[in-house]
């Protein structure tokens, strides 16, 4: 079985093409193919609260490519979803429904709370049942954050924080106020210190640069010591000498001072990067949905 997810953020757009193993009886998933597209949704929406009809017309042509990778890779299902841009444009069920005329392709806008979930398909795999987790996912336009005792999820909470929002000036101290606020009051009821999961584009980005990842953690002060590195070189060398995509050399910094406060307020000192995200959540929840379909189908008949 070969599943896709397409994920439309404020800062890309992104494919992911995975096919579905099975490795002792249980599901595994192998990525087949990815490719990301810098859109930058966020710049319209958080500047002037809608999609402007040039990126409408860019996501339009973008998803058209989309599909057609999607048909010649013979998916057997995909889903494309959309999160904290789509979600504050005025103009998004307009832009839904032309894509859906032009393309016949539906755009699921994904809520705080169902994109949380979704990344907590991603990711639980990852905990130990004796351990606890601060789990925080820092987009373009929002910042998810769970908490875990053990495998169970005590607390999680969307917040309109994100790389893009902060470059846009769009980010207000009270919803910064409120995330430390909501973290150290939930912290309380961890039993012990939490390890901390980090995902997003950026902190992917900063491990690979710090040469950490989900075997060898970060700490918070590796984190910090990488941001400052990153900072002391311009946009231009960041592109150039750091290799970053332009579209990630400018967003990168508040991202990591997005995490940079979370795990400071969670009281983190070590920091696992895995390599999933929302698509990967997204590819296993059509997979659950496709196999519960399937064996009511059969108890059925």
């Amino acid at each position: 079985m070969k599943l896709a997810a397409v994920d439309i953020g404020s800062n890309a757009a992104r494919l992911q093409v995975s096919s579905v193993l099975s490795v002792s009886g249980e599901p595994k998933f192998k990525r087949l193919e990815y490719l990301r597209f810098p859109l930058r949704l966020g710049h319209d929406v958080f500047t002037n609260q809608c999609i402007s009809i040039e990126n409408a017309q860019c996501l339009i042509r973008l998803l058209q490519a989309f599909k057609i990778l999607i048909d010649l890779y013979d998916v057997d299902a995909y889903r494309v979803c959309a999160t904290s841009a789509f979600r504050d444009a005025v103009n998004k069920q307009e832009i839904v429904r032309r894509v859906q005329e032009l393309l016949n392709i539906s755009i699921h806008i994904v809520a705080g709370a169902e994109e949380a979930e979704l990344i907590h398909e991603a990711i639980h795999h990852l905990l130990d049942k004796y351990a606890s987790y601060l789990h925080v996912d820092v987009g373009g336009g929002s910042t998810e954050v769970s908490l875990y005792a053990g495998l169970d999820k005590i607390a999680s909470r969307s917040f309109d924080l994100g790389a893009i929002r902060i470059l846009e000036d769009n980010d207000a101290t009270a919803a910064w106020e409120a995330m430390q606020a909501w973290i150290i009051h939930q912290k309380q009821y961890l039993p012990d210190i939490p390890i901390g999961i980090a995902t997003g584009g950026n902190i992917r980005k900063l491990a690979q640069l710090a040469k950490r990842g989900i075997k060898k953690p970060l700490t918070l002060k590796k984190l910090e010591e990488v941001r400052d590195f990153i900072a002391s070189h311009s946009l231009a060398e960041r592109v150039n000498s750091l290799e970053l995509n332009p579209d990630r050399a400018d967003a990168i910094l508040p991202a990591i001072d997005i995490y940079s406060t979370v795990m400071r307020c969670g009281g983190v000192e070590k920091i696992l990067v895995p390599d999933v995200s929302l698509r990967d959540g997204i590819i296993q929840v059509l997979y659950k949905a496709i196999r519960l379909r399937t064996t009511s189908l059969t108890s059925t008949d």
